[in-house]
């Protein structure tokens, strides 16, 4: 506190009995008023920072729920997935371990999906060579919440059970489908097969058909009336999440 008559600082004027330390000048008004002025500056940070953090959570939260649809660009799912033949792609010799088989690239294949729910296979050889499972939902499947279907998955299929009586999933399944995803060795795979359940997702690659230990291996296995859906073996090429 500066005193008015000497203009001497007073950082301490208590301790000098209120005055002023160099002139000896009273400082009880001069205190007051300072006094006063302390608490009109405290009022008035306090009724500033308020309302800013009012705001500012306001703010976070409407980013957050993105309300009004301009922090995220909405998902639009594919009506189904997109398939190109391909000509003169060559074979595909795979190995993984004891397993073994050569694949064809038959069609170029995307799909912008949600992700219902993933799953490894290893059993027998051609799950030693396509052990990773994702069921995909596009079309108006792919507007549900995954948490709306049960999964159940066997060796190159998957079937869907509502949990919502209000979904009738016989309607719906040919907007699911179960992408097999071969070990070719890339970091594709390993990313894909750690999709969270929920994800949306656009898948790139080729749709391939086997030979397996003799066996003819096709690209796609349909889906059936008991709400089995189609089966797609695949080489991932591409993997972005949208």
């Amino acid at each position: 506190m500066k005193c008015p008559r000497c203009g001497t600082e007073n950082h301490t004027p208590e301790v000098t009995g209120n005055k002023c330390y160099h002139c000896g000048f009273s400082l009880l008004g001069e205190v007051s008023r300072h006094d006063v002025r302390r608490a009109v500056r405290r009022r008035f940070v306090i009724g500033l920072m308020v309302p800013l953090l009012v705001l500012v959570s306001a703010g976070y939260y409407a980013w957050t729920q993105d309300w009004f649809g301009l922090f995220s660009r909405r998902f639009v799912a594919s009506d189904a997935p997109e398939r190109m033949p391909v000509i003169g792609a060559g074979s595909l010799p795979l190995t993984v371990g004891d397993a073994s088989g050569i694949f064809l690239r038959e069609e170029s294949w995307s799909v912008d999906a949600m992700v219902v729910a993933p799953a490894k296979f290893e059993t027998g050889t051609l799950g030693a060579l396509a052990p990773y499972h994702i069921l995909l939902a596009w079309g108006p499947a792919g507007q549900y919440q995954p948490n709306s279907f049960k999964t159940e998955f066997d060796e190159r299929n998957a079937r869907i059970i509502s949990q919502d009586p209000a979904i009738d999933t016989t309607a719906l399944t040919e907007f699911f489908g179960v992408a097999q995803i071969l070990a070719t060795g890339g970091t594709l795979e390993e990313r894909v097969s750690k999709m969270s359940v929920g994800a949306k997702v656009r898948l790139t690659g080729y749709l391939v058909s086997g030979t397996v230990e003799g066996e003819r291996i096709l690209p796609v296995v349909p889906g059936s009336a008991d709400g089995s859906v189609a089966s797609y073996l695949l080489e991932i090429t591409g993997f972005e999440r949208l």
